[in-house]
């Protein structure tokens, strides 16, 4: 096992870009082996299927992380040590007995710890593009100790090198608000594509041209508002609200009201409680 020299203090690397300038250069070669250490500090126990389930995801990605290279594409990640004070995993690579495996095999781990990067960027929010579902498992597998408890954070980095791929609880929070704003910004998008179809399938005029106390849902259509009258099928048609008269987007309320050219004029909207 090859022990990270004690004058050696890893510094976490918050910008991607900077991480992947750094491993995208040519490494020196070396007769060391390229170790990829994956470094949990613990606070208790971590599930040994957790443990393999990161270990077989961290396998996984890299394998279809070199198949498209042909240099790479012959090379596998082997487990050269596992400790458990802290969880530490060294994995070395294998695939090429050659003069130049040393250097091939640190090119390789610099290239896969950035992508491990960017793909944890992208996750973030913090950068623009869009991860593929097998590489966001990766980082779910990588987090998966830390997210159930069992460690406060967990650095991944070439030995001997200062540059650190971090992932600690703060990471995991900001992981999970971009997935929930993903996933409301894709409802608002299905949603208003839904309200501009009804928008278009409106007739000119609609059948009810006098409201009294009839129900209805407003919504706010690229700035203007429209009504869902209960029992129209869903058609959406234009209003006007009467001084006073305010309404809330995706609300339901009580109308009175008449229609008036090409809108329904709102006199009175009693919200639904």
């Amino acid at each position: 096992m090859v022990v990270l020299p004690t004058s050696c203090n890893p510094k976490p690397l918050h910008n991607s870009s900077a991480l992947t300038d750094r491993f995208a250069m040519v490494p020196v070669s070396t007769d060391e082996t390229a170790t990829l250490r994956i470094k949990y500090e613990i606070d208790g126990l971590i599930p040994a299927v957790d443990v393999a389930a990161m270990l077989k995801e961290v396998a996984t990605a890299f394998e279809r992380y070199v198949k498209p290279q042909p240099r790479y594409r012959t090379l596998r990640l082997a487990v050269a040590s596992v400790e458990v004070s802290s969880l530490v995993a060294d994995l070395v690579v294998m695939g090429v007995a050659s003069a130049q495996a040393a250097f091939l095999h640190r090119q390789v781990l610099y290239d896969f710890i950035g992508f491990i990067a960017d793909t944890l960027s992208i996750a973030k929010g913090l950068s623009e593009g869009k991860a593929k579902p097998s590489d966001l498992r990766l980082i779910e597998a990588i987090q998966k100790p830390i997210a159930k408890g069992g460690a406060q954070q967990v650095n991944l980095y070439i030995v001997g090198d200062g540059n650190v791929v971090n992932i600690d609880r703060d990471a995991i929070q900001l992981m999970q608000t971009h997935r929930d704003q993903k996933q409301r910004d894709a409802f608002e998008a299905s949603y208003r594509s839904l309200d501009e179809k009804a928008i278009a399938a409106r007739p000119s005029s609609p059948n009810l041209l006098t409201l009294e106390g009839k129900f209805g849902t407003v919504f706010d259509v690229k700035g203007e508002w429209y009504v869902r009258l209960e029992g129209e099928g869903g058609v959406l048609n234009p209003l006007q609200l009467a001084h006073g008269v305010t309404v809330r987007d995706g609300h339901a309320y009580q109308f009175d009201g008449v229609w008036e050219s090409k809108r329904y004029y709102i006199r009175a909207a009693r919200p639904l409680l």
